[in-house]
C-alpha cells in the first residue's frame, strides 16, 4: 500500500504542437527579406569603411542656348573618389569633342576639357542586383574658339575670343546591373546607362556666353 502511494503519477499525454506551413507567398516574402538583409550587410557593413569609387561614362550631349548657341558633342567623364555607406565624393574629369556654335561670336568651339567636384550617394546606390546612383557636381571647362569658315555679309563675324572657360552645375543619374561575380568580391562592378544635365551659366574667358544647356545620355561603368 505504501509503495502505491509513493509511485509517481503518470504524466498526462499532451498533443503534439501544430506545425505551421507557410504559404508560397509567405515563403517567397521571407526569402526576399533574408536576401535583402544579406545584401545590405554586404553592401553597407557596420564598420562603414571608406573605399575607392570610380565611375566612367561615355556620353552624347545635345547643347543649346536661347537660340544663340547650339551643337552636339561626344564625351568621356570619369569620377575618381571615395565612398562610404551613405555618401561619397569624387573629382570629375571631362573631355568633350564635337561642335558648338556661338552666333554672337560667329565662331565655334570644337572641344571642352576640365572638371570639378562631385557628391554622390556612396554605397547607398547599390540596390539588390543593380545600382541607382544620383550625382551632383560643378564643372569648370576650357575650350579654344575657332572662327566659322563661312559667314554671310549680312552677319559679319565679330572678334571672337581666343578661348572660352564656361562653368556650371551638373546633375546625373547612373543606373544599371551589377556584374554576376561582383557580390563575391570586395569591390562591386556594374554596367548600365546614364542620363544627365549640364548647365553652362558663366564664362571666365573673354566675352559673354549665353546660358547653355547640355542634355546628356550614354553608358556607364560603376566600381566601388
Amino acid at each position: 500500500m505504501t509503495s502505491d502511494l509513493l509511485a509517481a503519477e503518470p504524466a498526462e499525454s499532451l498533443p503534439p504542437p501544430a506545425v505551421v506551413v507557410p504559404t508560397e507567398e509567405e515563403a517567397a516574402d521571407a526569402y526576399d527579406l533574408a536576401i535583402a538583409r544579406e545584401l545590405n550587410e554586404r553592401f553597407r557593413p557596420a564598420s562603414n569603411p571608406g573605399r575607392l569609387n570610380v565611375v566612367a561614362r561615355l556620353m552624347f550631349a545635345n547643347a543649346g542656348g536661347n537660340g544663340k548657341a547650339g551643337g552636339r558633342l561626344g564625351g568621356l567623364q570619369v569620377d575618381v573618389g571615395q565612398s562610404w555607406n551613405f555618401i561619397g565624393y569624387a573629382a570629375t574629369v571631362n573631355v568633350w569633342l564635337g561642335r558648338v556654335y556661338f552666333d554672337d561670336y560667329g565662331a565655334e568651339v570644337n572641344a571642352l576639357v576640365g572638371g570639378g567636384p562631385t557628391l554622390n550617394l556612396g554605397r547607398l546606390a547599390l540596390l539588390g542586383r543593380g545600382y541607382l546612383d544620383l550625382r551632383i557636381g560643378y564643372d569648370f571647362l576650357y575650350g579654344p574658339v575657332e572662327q566659322r569658315e563661312t559667314m554671310t555679309q549680312d552677319a559679319p563675324p565679330s572678334n571672337p575670343p581666343d578661348f572660352v572657360a564656361p562653368h556650371g552645375p551638373r546633375v546625373q543619374l547612373n543606373l544599371g546591373l551589377l556584374a554576376q561575380n561582383a557580390l563575391a568580391r570586395k569591390f562591386f562592378q556594374g554596367f548600365g546607362a546614364t542620363l544627365g544635365y549640364q548647365g553652362l551659366v558663366g564664362n571666365f574667358g573673354g566675352g559673354d556666353l549665353p546660358y547653355t544647356h547640355m542634355l546628356t545620355i550614354g553608358i556607364s561603368y560603376w566600381l566601388g
